[in-house]
């Protein structure tokens, strides 16, 4: 049976970032379906599908073509099964090769399901409407499966899972000349800290009251539609949801990045060391596996408030 597709499942913009990296040291032509708001600048040869109602058709497509033609998918590039499209993917036996690509470091430091907001009632709900069963094997965010043979990672010698490989990026370190600003990667943390978020919530919101002299930059999470804090006139918040963490360092050059708990600190303090970042996490590190989360930022040099 020939496998004459290959198929990227794309659904943030940090992922878009790293398929376009992907792309720069593969050869095969890849069909992308691109969930994500961020654009992805492909090869002449690749073919993309953006927006939602697009990336449904094309899932659909995909699935007639491979049932009338009998054909199998050579290889898949996704992040985990976790979402309503890529667990189809993932658990098909029409798929020759899966191959992961990081989203969010911590979820493959100790990669559990619940290491991860995943609403698995809602995918399940979802998938109903896209004809077929979602399916959950394991508690492991990337369970076992013979066919998973690579995955590419910006830090592979800490994830735990056998196959891992460098993406394809040399951080070389740079200091930059920066900017009297500071920039906030708001997340949503309220599924992830029950009573305790509210906790976190103000020690932020004080800190970023407490400066000075600089404007002050929010970022919202994809998933999020509102700030985790109340934002006064100091604050303004960043149009462009399509930009990365790391690609609107280099548009602000912030001299101090904050956040919850978003591995994205890893990757700036990695690359700019100059730029401060500082992690606001729970004081009691038994919740919700956040000793994996200090553990990861104590490696790297982020500051733990």
């Amino acid at each position: 049976m020939s496998y004459n597709m290959n198929i990227a499942i794309v659904f943030t913009p940090m992922q878009s970032l790293s398929i376009e990296r992907i792309l720069s040291v593969i050869d095969e032509r890849l069909l992308i379906i691109n969930l994500s708001n961020r654009n992805i600048v492909g090869r002449s040869k690749d073919i993309i599908f953006g927006g939602d109602i697009r990336g449904i058709v094309a899932f659909f497509a995909i699935r007639l073509y491979i049932f009338i033609f009998r054909k199998k998918i050579g290889k898949v590039y996704l992040s985990h099964p976790y979402n309503h499209i890529s667990n189809w993917f993932y658990y098909s036996s029409k798929v020759n090769e899966i191959i992961l690509i990081e989203d969010g470091l911590a979820n493959y430091y100790l990669p559990e399901i619940n290491n991860v907001n995943v609403n698995v009632n809602l995918l399940k709900r979802r998938s109903f409407y896209l004809f077929y069963e979602f399916k959950v094997i394991s508690n492991l965010l990337i369970p076992n499966r013979h066919n998973l043979n690579k995955g590419y990672f910006y830090s592979p010698k800490i994830v735990m899972t056998d196959v891992r490989t460098k993406m394809p990026i040399n951080y070389s370190r740079h200091y930059l000349n920066l900017n009297k600003c500071v920039l906030f990667l708001d997340q949503d943390i309220s599924h992830c800290y029950n009573e305790n978020f509210r906790d976190r919530r103000n020690k932020i919101e004080s800190e970023l009251n407490l400066i000075e002299d600089h404007e002050i930059f929010v970022k919202l999470h994809p998933a999020q539609t509102k700030a985790s804090i109340p934002l006064n006139k100091r604050f303004t918040l960043v149009k462009g949801s399509e930009l990365t963490a790391e690609e609107l360092i280099l548009k602000l050059k912030p001299k101090i990045v904050y956040s919850y708990h978003s591995t994205a600190l890893i990757n700036i303090k990695r690359e700019y060391p100059n730029i401060i970042c500082r992690a606001v996490l729970p004081e009691d590190p038994t919740l919700n596996n956040d000793f994996i989360i200090r553990d990861l930022f104590n490696k790297f040099g982020v500051d733990i408030l």
